[in-house]
């Protein structure tokens, strides 16, 4: 991704940001995390008080990044349930996937991986990929969805293929 002049690219955050007028401190958020990427940085780490608003940031980081790229896919890691909850509800879009005990199983094999959901797979009577609320909406997270949202169990646990750039260059990590 190549740099814009900065008078532009404030601009253009202004425009996509989701409210009328950023609170101090977003815009500089925003333009560090997307200045950096269109620089050419994988990954943006922003640690950020309480009430900043980071739902607006990353919900403009996207769709930035989304403007000027339209292949480009975000992911957002959260350390809690509480704050995944939260960007669910506030952020557009994002398409969200979290822990596996999340999502039960419509045959009645508990949740995926567990010994009964495993006996299951293992003797036929389960189809994972066609079945499983909960590996159809990780194939989904990992496959499709381009504004993305997990936990850092997840990203930490879950095979680099899952949450690596097996999309070279077109993911961002917010």
């Amino acid at each position: 991704m190549k740099p814009i002049p900065l008078d532009e690219l404030e601009s253009l955050c202004r425009k996509l940001f989701p409210f009328p007028t950023p609170n101090p401190g977003q815009m500089e958020a925003i333009l560090f995390a997307v200045d950096s990427i269109l620089k050419g940085k994988r990954h943006v780490i922003l640690e950020l008080p309480t009430a900043l608003g980071k739902s607006a940031i990353a919900y403009t980081v996207h769709n930035v990044l989304k403007t000027l790229h339209p292949n480009h896919r975000s992911q957002i890691v959260t350390a809690t349930s509480g704050l995944h909850d939260q960007y669910v509800k506030t952020v557009s879009g994002v398409y969200d996937l979290k822990g596996k005990t999340n999502y039960a199983c419509p045959l009645g094999h508990g949740f995926y991986g567990t010994p009964k959901c495993k006996q299951a797979c293992h003797s036929g009577g389960c189809n994972p990929k066609g079945q499983c609320p909960y590996i159809i909406r990780r194939e989904n997270w990992i496959n499709e969805a381009q504004f993305r949202l997990t936990n850092n169990a997840f990203v930490c646990n879950a095979p680099y293929s899952m949450v690596g750039d097996h999309l070279e260059g077109k993911r961002a990590n917010l």
